[in-house]
C-alpha cells in the first residue's frame, strides 16, 4: 500500500496542533488523535525523528531493535494507534525510517486512508532528511507573529508571572526564545528555497482570519478535496490563555521592545549559523524523551496527577 505522508511543522505555539487537527479531520487522511484524559487537544506528536531515530544505534543488532521497539510500543503515540508491536518484529525492516513508513502504512490501512498526517513541531529541523526518506511526502509549515508566539510559549512554560525570576534571567530566556523562533524559520525557508514544490508555508494570522480559504489552499497543495467537516472543532482549543487581557500581560513593554530590537538582527544571520548551532546543541543536550511521551502509561499507573503538577512547576 502506497501512503502519502503529510508532515505539519513549525515552532511550538504557532498553531501546529490546530492545523494538524483540521487536516486530520479529512476522511482520506489517517492520523493519531489522543484518547488521553489529561491532554485533550487532538492530534498527537510522535517526536520520532527529533527524539527516537538513531537513539538506539543500528537496528540490525537484535538488542538495539528490542530496545527501540519496546520503547516506541509503550509510547502514548503508538498505544493510541491501536496497532500491534509485533509488526516491527515480523517485518524485515531494519532502519528507523523503514519502521516509521511501515507504521504509517499500517495505520492508513486500518483507517482506510491514502494519506497519513504526523505533527511534530521539531520535525521542522529535519525537513531535508524526511524528504529524502519519503519521496512522496508533503510538508505544511505554519508561522506566527514572533511577539504572539513568544507570548504563548512563555505563558505555557510559566516564564511570565514568576516574581522571583530576576530581570536578567527573564531577558536571557527571552533572547533564547527569539533565537529558537528564527532557528525554525531559517530551516523552513532553507527547505522552501530548495524544494518549493514539497512545502507550503501559511501564516497563523491568515488561518485565523480566513480559515476556510486557507484550508482550501492547503488542500489544493496536498492534492486532496476540501471537506467542510475539516473545520469542525472536535477538541478544546490548544491555547495558553483564558482571554486577550491575560495574553497582553505576559510581556512587559520593555520585553516587547527587546524582541523588536533583537529579532531583525538574528533574522540577518545565515542559515549555516543556525544549522551549526543546532548540531552543537543536539550533541550537548542529548535527546531525552519529553515528559508526556509515556502519558497513557502514567495514567495507567495513577501517576498522571503527579505529571500535571510537575508540568505546572517546571
Amino acid at each position: 500500500m502506497v501512503v502519502s505522508p503529510i508532515f505539519v511543522v513549525g515552532a511550538r505555539r504557532t498553531g501546529t496542533t490546530w492545523l494538524g487537527n483540521i487536516i486530520c479531520n479529512h476522511s482520506n487522511v489517517a492520523g493519531i488523535q489522543e484518547t488521553s484524559k489529561v491532554r485533550q487537544e487532538g492530534i498527537y506528536e510522535s517526536v520520532f525523528f527529533s527524539h527516537l531515530a538513531g537513539k538506539y544505534g543500528d537496528l540490525k543488532d537484535p538488542n538495539n531493535l528490542i530496545q527501540f521497539v519496546e520503547v516506541f510500543a509503550n509510547s502514548s503515540y503508538f498505544i493510541q494507534s491501536g496497532l500491534d508491536k509485533e509488526i516491527f518484529y515480523s517485518e524485515n525492516s531494519r532502519s528507523y525510517q523503514d519502521f516509521f513508513k511501515l507504521f504509517m502504512e499500517r495505520l492508513a490501512q486500518k483507517q482506510a486512508a491514502d494519506y497519513f498526517i504526523e505533527k511534530t513541531p521539531a520535525h521542522a529541523l529535519h525537513l531535508t532528511e524526511l524528504s529524502q526518506y519519503y519521496s512522496n511526502a508533503r510538508f505544511v509549515a505554519i508561522r506566527r507573529n514572533i511577539v504572539d508566539q513568544i507570548r504563548s510559549a512563555s505563558k505555557l512554560n510559566e516564564f511570565a508571572g514568576q516574581k522571583k525570576t530576576g530581570r536578567i534571567k527573564r531577558w536571557r530566556l527571552l533572547l533564547k526564545r527569539i533565537i529558537t523562533y528564527h532557528t525554525y524559520d531559517k530551516h523552513i525557508r532553507h527547505f522552501m528555497a530548495k524544494k518549493p514544490d514539497k512545502i507550503i508555508l501559511i501564516e497563523y494570522e491568515e488561518l485565523k482570519q480566513a480559515t476556510e480559504a486557507t484550508v482550501v489552499r492547503v488542500c489544493e497543495f496536498l492534492g486532496i478535496k476540501f471537506q467542510a467537516e475539516m473545520l469542525q472543532q472536535k477538541y478544546k482549543p490548544n491555547t495558553s490563555f483564558a482571554d486577550d487581557n491575560e495574553r497582553k500581560q505576559v510581556l512587559s513593554v520593555t520585553e516587547e521592545k527587546l524582541i523588536g530590537l533583537f529579532s531583525p538582527v538574528f533574522k540577518l544571520l545565515p542559515y549555516g549559523v543556525y544549522r551549526l548551532a543546532r548540531k552543537i546543541e543536539r550533541k550537548l543536550a542529548g535527546r531525552s524523551l519529553p515528559g508526556w511521551f509515556y502519558l497513557i502509561k502514567l495514567e495507567e499507573y495513577g501517576w498522571a496527577v503527579d505529571f500535571r503538577d510537575n508540568q505546572r512547576k517546571a
